[in-house]
């Protein structure tokens, strides 16, 4: 009964009924413009309330979605957060139209309330939990709210709802395929129990957002009622049909002024679960009229490493992040972007594994493979109309799961959102990145509170600042991430988990010319003195990472590791760490002006070393007033010592194609170098 993934793919594109096409053509002038406004407040409306009803740090931040959809499940207009959740959301939609509506035993009807989070029936990982409401008008199903977020703990074999030990499915927790679990617009409490039960590392939360998702979808659905009483059902059909087919239109429009042609880009990370293991990206970008078609065949294939999975349906999702960010930023999120893409995800690989994978983390993951789509995209677009819009890859930043049993002695589990929250944006073709930009899946997420964290969880931060030389530097530069450091306080003993994704390999490259950003690693200190230090009042606490693991001046055992860190335990007064970083850059370094490079200079965004040694700038150290003519001079030097170091491509090629990574490195890869699978991989 489960769906198969061309099916799922299928159903991301819209299928208006002739009636909803009908009703669209007795819309009056002046209908459009006023009510798909109303409907855009209503559903921000619905996500306010989610929000300030949530408690888990993902929802306080808004890193959610709230979606209203068509009686058969086609997305009509959004309130994000997330935008790769609301369009993955009309999944189960459809999924009930299709298999409930009919069956005696099941039903729809006014009041039901239906929740999921298995991601093989549309999510894209477990964590993932969606409620989901019919809208009745005068006894007639007119559409369907959904409100959906991720849930920081699923009852997996490790805390925090993303085990990066998972190898299978059935040992990542809660999976829940579309079921019912209220009627009349309530929940029943049998329902609560189960959820709550099975969530037991952190109960209180599981119940109070399951209910905040309840409540954003009913507040939805009872607007919606509302203006049907006002307008006709109609009214409503027809405009939802209008909504999604302008959105359509103008996607065509768009997608005409692109270059026709066809288009690659590869991209490489290097942790999978709980190792470092080379694996890759490969898209093919097919593009002719409206037409666009992203293939993904040369993908690594799956691994048994750990829960470093996709799942093939979710992968439009994240192109589409990247089109409604960047490329279509006016327009309203609704199933029409999607109309006129195709997505070929062949079965096997790290993208469309079977079905008895683990697939946790595949949000770190795509991460990975959103650099590929930034580049592929740049390159067709580069030389069109369009070129001002051109982006170099976001930072896909690193999530912190962090439980136990906090200072008031409750049990918790929840996900920092500040380290995803602000990460660098990258560099454009005519700017600069915004520093802390936010979270490459949710732009209009925020960074919590600091006091409020310390509040709430059993932690002390001993810095959270932007970290020097993160951007990726170039002509013009990315946005510098952050980087924070925590203290376990006011409990003996924390677990936490990072879902980094990369260490060596800089997954998020700069474009033509430009540099990556900084590695991210890893750094505890265990059994260190902070506490007794700070409890002093000294003067030498460090203020930034490299302070910290430099000057030394707290005593300890320091750990330096991968990004990536399975759980451990922690206690108080140890030290953990989590550098968010920069991303990718745009253009020769030595083309940057200097006047902005000494500007970063000052806001301690950029260091000296990265001044005079990659944007070859001479000037006075202490008054940051730059000498033109030797700064000229020595770039001079530097253009012609490429030329000297360079070499044509045919002898580089040769020499290449002659490399290969140690073989302790791809295990996970697959063949050399075409990442072909060599081994079938069995899972109990």
């Amino acid at each position: 009964m489960i769906p198969e993934t061309e099916t799922l793919l299928e159903w991301l594109k819209p299928k208006l009924t002739s009636r909803e096409l009908e009703a669209r053509e007795l819309l009056k002038p002046g209908d459009y413009e006023v009510y798909s406004t109303k409907l855009e407040q209503i559903v921000l409306e619905a996500r306010e309330t989610f929000v300030r009803m949530g408690v888990s740090g993902m929802i306080r931040g808004g890193d959610i979605g709230i979606g209203l959809f068509t009686p058969e499940g086609d997305l009509v207009t959004a309130s994000v957060g997330t935008f790769m959740h609301v369009l993955g959301c009309q999944l189960p939609v459809k999924f009930i139209v299709n298999n409930y509506m009919d069956d005696p035993t099941v039903g729809i009807k006014e009041g039901d309330i239906f929740y999921t989070n298995e991601a093989l029936y549309g999510g894209f990982h477990n964590p993932d939990q969606m409620a989901i409401m019919p809208i009745f008008s005068r006894g007639e199903l007119i559409g369907w709210s959904g409100a959906i977020a991720h849930q920081p703990e699923t009852g997996g074999i490790e805390p925090g709802g993303m085990p990066t030990t998972a190898r299978t499915k059935y040992e990542e927790g809660l999976r829940v395929p579309p079921i019912k679990i209220g009627e009349n617009c309530k929940i029943r409490s049998d329902m609560i129990e189960m959820f709550t039960n099975f969530i037991g590392r952190a109960p209180r939360m599981q119940e109070l957002d399951m209910r905040a998702r309840v409540a954003g979808a009913d507040r939805l659905r009872l607007r919606i009622q509302e203006l049907a009483r006002d307008t006709g059902n109609d009214l409503l059909l027809g405009l939802s049909a209008k909504m999604i087919t302008t959105v359509e239109e103008a996607v065509k429009s768009k997608t005409r002024e692109w270059n026709d042609g066809t288009y690659r880009s590869v991209n490489f990370g290097d942790v999978l679960g709980q190792e470092e293991g080379l694996f890759r990206f490969y898209i093919t970008l097919h593009k002719e009229g409206t037409h666009v078609v992203f293939d993904f065949t040369g993908t690594s294939p799956e691994h048994d490493a750990g829960s470093y999975h996709a799942v093939g349906h979710g992968i439009p999702g994240w192109v589409a992040l990247i089109l409604l960010n960047y490329y279509f930023p006016e327009m309203p999120i609704s199933s029409g972007v999607l109309a006129n893409f195709d997505f070929i995800v062949p079965k096997g690989s790290i993208l469309r594994p079977g079905p008895d994978a683990a697939v946790s983390n595949h949000p770190p993951l795509c991460g990975v493979m959103l650099t590929s789509v930034y580049n592929v995209l740049a390159k067709m677009l580069f030389s069109s109309p369009l070129r001002q819009f051109v982006v170099a890859p976001c930072s896909t930043g690193a999530g912190i799961n962090i439980s136990g049993v906090n200072q008031s002695g409750t049990r918790f589990a929840d996900m920092l959102n500040y380290p995803l929250n602000t990460g660098g944006q990258g560099a454009r073709t005519d700017m600069n990145g915004m520093d802390a930009f936010g979270f490459h899946m949710s732009p209009n997420s925020k960074a919590s509170d600091l006091d409020e964290v310390e509040e709430a969880r059993p932690l002390l931060h001993l810095f959270q600042n932007l970290q020097k030389d993160s951007s990726g530097f170039g002509k013009y530069r990315s946005g510098a991430g952050t980087t924070q450091a925590y203290i376990v306080y006011g409990v003996p003993t924390m677990f936490y988990t990072t879902t980094g994704r990369e260490t060596r390999i800089h997954i998020s490259t700069g474009l033509f010319g430009g540099y990556p950003p900084s590695a991210k690693f890893g750094v505890e200190v265990r059994n260190s003195n902070v506490l007794e230090k700070m409890r002093r009042g000294d003067k030498d606490i460090p203020t930034n990472l490299r302070e910290l693991i430099t000057d030394r001046t707290i005593e300890g055992e320091y750990i330096f590791e991968p990004n990536m860190r399975p759980t451990r335990m922690l206690k108080e007064g140890d030290i953990f760490t989590n550098p968010v970083g920069g991303t990718g850059s745009y253009g020769d370094a030595l083309e940057a002006d200097p006047i902005q490079v000494m500007e970063d200079i000052r806001k301690e965004i950029t260091s000296h070393w990265a001044a005079q040694n990659i944007y070859k700038i001479v000037y006075d150290i202490e008054t940051l007033q730059v000498n033109y003519s030797k700064t000229k001079e020595l770039r001079q030097r530097e253009r012609l010592e490429r030329l000297r170091r360079g070499k044509p491509y045919e002898e580089f090629q040769r020499e290449w194609l002659q490399r290969k990574p140690p073989e302790r490195t791809l295990k996970y890869y697959g063949s050399w170098p075409d990442a072909k699978k060599v081994r079938e991989i069995v899972r109990l």
